[in-house]
């Protein structure tokens, strides 16, 4: 027999932490990591909303993996789960015995859990968008799960190519999902709230008649590149 483990808790980060994330789009946190951050924490691109319209949201990962076929560890996961909490679920990736559906939607809107990510699949989509919960995945499927399997919940768990510790922070909206260290979130939150402030006086001198091409300095870099500038259209021979 498999060896299953269940932790009931996670090393919780503050909601002081978690608010400084509030609000802020992924796309800018992931511009502000470093440049093996920006590759190991973003999770794959086939990870997307299930059911749009979806809410972003930000919170404590709680994890589980299950067995190809079985949703019993997501279940387990869900119960022990708390207001707040974003569940990550995979079953490695596999397109079957889907993880996620209508009634733990349900289950998870009345617990108060932020958000469920899911390597693997998921369904019941016209339910969850009724219910108004957040679902991303990376598949659809309404192929039937057993309840009976090994596996673990609140271990680190790889997920949609990111692996993701119990605690972590992760956050997500219509563009992706990415998960931050909580000894990191600070930095990366005020930095990120920087660049927000910085888009906003750029798009401000936009909207006033400048360029995106002048604002961000695209002729100094075809300089430093040599490039030719010509004049007129491209004929053959050119």
């Amino acid at each position: 027999m498999h060896h299953t483990i269940v932790y009931r808790e996670i090393p919780r980060p503050s909601a002081a932490l978690i608010d400084l994330l509030r609000g802020i789009p992924v796309a800018d946190l992931h511009d502000e990591m470093d440049e093996v951050e920006r590759r190991t924490r973003l999770m794959h691109h086939s990870m997307r909303p299930a059911g749009l319209p979806v809410a972003p949201f930000v919170g404590p990962a709680v994890t589980a993996y299950n067995s190809p076929g079985d949703n019993l560890m997501m279940h387990t996961a869900l119960f022990h789960a708390q207001a707040g909490d974003v569940l990550v679920l995979s079953n490695g990736g596999v397109p079957h015995g889907s993880l996620w559906g209508g009634n733990a939607a349900i289950q998870a809107r009345q617990r108060g859990v932020a958000a469920a990510v899911i390597d693997g699949p998921t369904r019941d989509l016209a339910q969850v968008r009724e219910v108004g919960f957040s679902v991303w995945s990376t598949s659809v499927s309404v192929s039937r799960p057993y309840k009976q399997a090994a596996g673990f919940v609140n271990m680190p768990l790889h997920c949609a190519g990111v692996w993701v510790r119990p605690g972590d922070i992760v956050v997500g909206d219509e563009d992706s999902v990415i998960v931050i260290d909580p000894a990191d979130a600070e930095r990366l939150a005020k930095a990120a709230r920087a660049r927000i402030g910085r888009d906003d006086k750029m798009q401000a001198a936009i909207a006033a008649g400048s360029t995106l091409f002048e604002q961000i300095g695209c002729l100094d870099k075809l300089r430093e590149l040599r490039a030719e500038i010509r004049d007129g259209p491209w004929r053959p021979g050119d």
